[in-house]
């Protein structure tokens, strides 16, 4: 899938139709023009979902709910949507959106992919995962389940091939990235996790904002859907 990028990403409709959403000018960036982030993004996605807190794919009806594009983009009567809605359920229920260690590494790459768009990289540049896992050197991938699913290959696959091939849901995910990273992702964080760069100097840890709040949910439900569709689905031509 990674020798579709360029075509993929090479859509100058696409493209430049980007610069028209709040949330997703940001891609518009030279340091973005090979694609390469999206292998990133689909990784992003994965963690978070097999990963991160059941909330996002339990609460405020998202057990019962359709993954749905159009959500990350406008504010709907949608899953996160309805939560931010109601304070006073929201305060009641926010501990749990929060993000362990492990699925903190979710947030960690969105941070990253958005922040070197602000740097130049002179040669060929490293999946952010590779980074992260060579910062984190006690996760043995063979011999713990969660972190193994999670970095399954042909699932993550299947994530960026569904995203090469549906412009909505590609859009839509920039959309959330950016509506999750420009309010800070350390207000997600359980806890100051010393092993994680972002946390290293946060001002805030566990408030999570309002409006971040649908964006992961929607991100969530985007890894359940794709992972519930078959190979050919996701990868056939």
């Amino acid at each position: 899938q990674e020798s579709l990028l360029p075509t993929v990403w090479s859509d100058n409709v696409f493209r430049q139709s980007c610069k028209y959403g709040k949330y997703s000018r940001w891609v518009l960036a030279k340091q973005f023009d090979d694609g390469a982030f999206l292998i990133d993004l689909a990784w992003a996605v994965r963690i978070l979902y097999c990963l991160g807190p059941q909330a996002y794919l339990t609460l405020d009806g998202a057990d019962i709910s359709a993954y749905d594009p159009a959500f990350s983009m406008c504010a709907t009567y949608s899953p996160g949507w309805r939560l931010i809605s109601n304070r006073n359920g929201y305060s009641a229920i926010q501990q749990q959106l929060l993000l362990g260690k492990d699925s903190y590494a979710s947030l960690e790459i969105l941070d990253q992919v958005m922040t070197q768009g602000k740097h130049v990289h002179n040669g060929p540049r490293k999946p952010l995962i590779a980074h992260i896992l060579e910062q984190q050197p006690e996760i043995q991938l063979t011999r713990n389940k969660n972190w193994s699913r999670a970095m399954d290959l042909e699932e993550h696959t299947k994530l960026l091939s569904f995203l090469l091939r549906h412009p909505e849901s590609r859009r839509a995910l920039l959309w959330d990235v950016d509506g999750v990273v420009c309010r800070g992702v350390t207000s997600l964080a359980k806890e100051r996790y010393e092993c994680w760069d972002t946390l290293t100097e946060a001002y805030s840890v566990g408030e999570p904002l309002l409006r971040q709040i649908p964006h992961m949910f929607n991100m969530a439900k985007l890894g359940q859907h794709v992972e519930a569709l078959s190979w050919d689905e996701c990868c056939g031509f």
